[in-house]
This record gives C-alpha cells, structure tokens and sequence, in this order.
C-alpha cells in the first residue's frame, strides 16, 4: 500500500511504516490520540522520527462493527489522501 510498510504483525500487535509520519510529530500525536480512542485498541505508538506506529490491540473487540467504523473514520481524517478501504482490505489479513 503507497506510503504505508507493514514491519511486524504478530497476534494483537501490528507494526507499520508511514512514510508521511516522518518528522511530522503533530501528526504522530494525532495518530496516538485517535487510536487510542477505538474500543479493542490497548496501546499505541507513534514515533515521528521512524515514521514508525504500532498498535496492541484485541482482536476479538477490534472485529466489532463500530470499532471498524472508528478505525476507519480516524485513518481517513489523519490520512485524507488514501483509500481507507483499501488500506483495510490490505491490513484485514494481518490482524490476526
């Protein structure tokens, strides 16, 4: 997916690379506060200067219709430039 790595996924973590957070540490603030928001995510980090994020979460919570729905609503207010449903369709298989 342009602009996003996948690093590591392991069982109720995942770890991706994100081109546009790199030194940009407004927005990893934002991406820290927005998913910390969504029910099924337990932590979040993310590091402006790696350009790094990584998230902890439960996957049986984070599968409940409205915390897709957030999950969505945050990665299209924080990265308005990408399709959120395709980032999904590429993620889906990763969060195990």
């Amino acid at each position: 997916m342009e602009g996003f790595t996948l690093m590591e996924a392991q069982p109720g973590c995942l770890t991706l690379g994100v081109a546009r957070l790199k030194g940009d540490e407004e927005l990893a603030r934002r991406v820290r506060e927005r998913f910390s928001a969504v029910d099924g995510i337990r932590a979040v980090w993310a590091d402006a200067v790696e350009g790094t994020v990584r998230v902890e979460y439960d996957r049986e919570r984070l599968r409940s219709w409205s915390s897709l729905w957030a999950l969505k609503s945050a990665f299209q207010d924080l990265f308005p430039e990408v399709d959120s449903l395709a980032l999904a369709s590429w993620l889906g298989p990763h969060l195990t």
